[in-house]
């Protein structure tokens, strides 16, 4: 047990912040809400850019990249499917979702194995140079990236189509 209370001491504190954001914008999503296509762009294009600097940043062997590349075109899968699924409506220029436990759950999970792999580096160094443990730490962080990725790709298309739907406005009103 005085194992674990050392690893939670010693954890830095952004890294507690972090999990408060994800949490919170989790919770966030639980509810109806609206968001500008902006919005909705801007944590899978977080993501991309985090998981092309990690591949810069640490250069991992082919395995790893074509694991990457791999996983990430399943997870891209899963992200149209959860947004085609996914009930929206327009509102003023905006799109009007449903409230989801996804969100919560990918961010939780996201920050749970972030934080295991962090923990297991610091404590056994050696795994960075474990072909199995870079790939398998690559391949998880493509399937998310596919996952907001092939989500955003898939809202943009319904945002268009919901658009295209919607009866012209009346130029003359004033």
């Amino acid at each position: 047990m005085s194992y674990i209370v050392g690893i939670l001491v010693n954890t830095p504190w952004w890294v507690w912040l972090i999990l408060i954001v994800v949490t919170t914008l989790g919770l966030r999503d639980l509810r109806p809400r609206r968001l500008s296509p902006v919005g909705m762009s801007a944590l899978p294009l977080v993501s991309l850019f985090l998981s092309l600097l990690g591949l810069i940043r640490y250069g991992p062997p082919l395995p790893a990249i074509a694991a990457w590349a791999f996983v990430a075109a399943v997870g891209g899968a899963v992200g149209v499917g959860r947004a085609s699924r996914r009930s929206m409506s327009p509102a003023d220029g905006e799109i009007r979702v449903a409230g989801s436990w996804f969100s919560l759950g990918l961010g939780l999970s996201i920050f749970a194995v972030q934080y295991a792999q962090g923990v297991l580096n610091a404590l056994v160094p050696g795994l960075r140079a474990d072909p199995l443990w870079v790939a398998a730490s690559f391949a998880f962080s493509g399937f998310t990236l596919g996952l907001g990725i092939g989500w955003l790709i898939r809202v943009h298309q319904r945002v268009r189509m919901i658009r295209s739907l919607q009866p012209a406005e009346d130029s003359g009103r004033g």
